[in-house]
Order: structure tokens, then C-alpha cells, then sequence
């Protein structure tokens, strides 16, 4: 990602609800995003390995382990 001068998303990001619908998303502009989880940059306070993701699929907003193997999206900008 840094060759491109990406970062992945923050929570902020990635919970923003401007799509319309009131559920998470991430405008078309940026492709297509499946129905499944994504991590955001936003490490859990409190625990070093826990970070925060969105659920695409049911809107849920939470952390988890840093190990699972779940989705990332990178975007341009400040972080």
C-alpha cells in the first residue's frame, strides 16, 4: 500500500453511514464491496491484539483477534 500512498480504512471509514441506507457501506465509487467482514485500522484500546471491523452483511460494528483472516480495504488521504 505505500508505494500507492494507500492506508486501510478507519473505522471511520468504514461505519460512515452516507449510501442512504443507515447500514455501513463504502460508496460505489470505490468498487464493488462484498457482503463480509473488513478490518479497520483502529486498534481495540485496552487490547494490543484486538482491532476493530465492520460487517458488511449485517451492519455489525465490533473487534476481534488481529490473526482472523478477514478483509481490508485500502484508501487514499490523510489517515
Amino acid at each position: 500500500m505505500a508505494e500507492g500512498g494507500g492506508r486501510r480504512t478507519s473505522l471511520h471509514d468504514t461505519s460512515a453511514s452516507g449510501c442512504g441506507t443507515g447500514s455501513p457501506c463504502i460508496d460505489a465509487t470505490f468498487g464493488p464491496t462484498a457482503a463480509s467482514t473488513y478490518w479497520s485500522s483502529t486498534s481495540s484500546a485496552g487490547f494490543a491484539g484486538f482491532a476493530w471491523f465492520v460487517d458488511f452483511l449485517d451492519g455489525s460494528v465490533s473487534f476481534d483477534y488481529k490473526l482472523n483472516g478477514f478483509f481490508v480495504r485500502a484508501v487514499r488521504g490523510d489517515s
